[in-house]
């Protein structure tokens, strides 16, 4: 129902936060702590933020920054969704093939 979805992981085992997957895929902008996982690998300038567990304030300054400009945080949804895209079964699966057929030729 949100505009921007946060993350605010304290880690440490947090291993990928598929949450914000599903967030990008609603093309959403994404807020994530430091500590969670997977964040520095969906989230950049275009789409979110990626803040320090301990600073409160720069998410509140993000927020506040973003109250009122709704194009910006309409782009930074936009930037999710097409980012996410290539995060999809689809390409999991072509990846795992890829590798299989490296090891296969090695082993040939």
């Amino acid at each position: 129902l949100g505009d921007v979805f946060i993350l605010p992981s304290n880690g440490p085992g947090e291993t990928w936060g598929l949450a914000i997957n599903e967030a990008m895929a609603c093309e959403r902008a994404a807020m994530a702590s430091d500590k969670t996982g997977g964040a520095s690998n969906l989230i950049a300038k275009e789409n979110g933020l990626i803040f320090n567990k301990k600073d409160i304030k720069k998410v509140a300054e993000k927020l506040n920054e973003m109250e009122g400009k709704k194009n910006i945080v309409i782009e930074m949804g936009k930037a999710s969704k097409e980012k996410i895209q290539s995060y999809s079964f689809h390409s999991l699966v072509q990846g795992i093939v890829f590798v299989l057929n490296k090891i296969r030729i090695k082993t040939n």
